[in-house]
């Protein structure tokens, strides 16, 4: 009897903790259930644009000389010793390394401040670099132009003679 009553009170237990489970999708046929996925966007931070370049100049020193006629030859009839008037520099490049996550364009201008000199550059005074992204340090885009005067000088205008105006944009 007690062993009847062991094996009631067992089932009974049994019973009492038995789960009951519901789904929502039902599986009805042999071709199996759908579930739906849904998923969320997160945007990325996209890092600014950040402009950074050195820019290295030489002494930008100029020198005028200024033409001489020489000395009459009448036997010639030429000057002997005759020069025409021409400009020397030292020091006349300017260089622009990028350092720069985008690339660059550096745009070169000469405002003169004396009537009778201007200025002019190579590369037609335009300098396009690529992005320093991906580069070392010591090889970042980099490039040169050199200014070059023209014109005349006299010993009253000797001095400053105009400046150089140098602008970084995005390219």
């Amino acid at each position: 009897m007690k062993r009847i009553l062991f094996l009631a009170f067992v089932i009974t237990l049994m019973m009492s903790i038995s789960v009951t489970v519901f789904a929502e999708n039902s599986v009805t046929s042999d071709s199996g259930t759908t579930i739906d996925i849904s998923a969320t966007f997160k945007a990325g931070s996209t890092a600014e644009d950040v402009i950074s370049v050195d820019i290295a100049w030489g002494a930008m020193e100029f020198e005028f000389s200024e033409g001489v006629d020489g000395v009459w030859d009448p036997s010639t009839h030429q000057y002997m010793g005759a020069a025409e008037s021409s400009w020397s520099a030292s020091g006349n490049e300017i260089t622009v390394t990028n350092h720069s996550n985008v690339a660059i364009k550096a745009t070169f201008t000469y405002t003169g401040e004396v009537e009778t000199v201007y200025g002019t550059f190579t590369n037609d005074g335009v300098l396009a670099l690529a992005t320093a992204v991906g580069t070392a340090r010591d090889a970042a885009p980099s490039d040169s132009v050199a200014l070059t005067l023209g014109g005349s000088l006299t010993a009253d205008t000797a001095g400053k003679v105009g400046t150089v105006t140098i602008t970084i944009a995005k390219q």
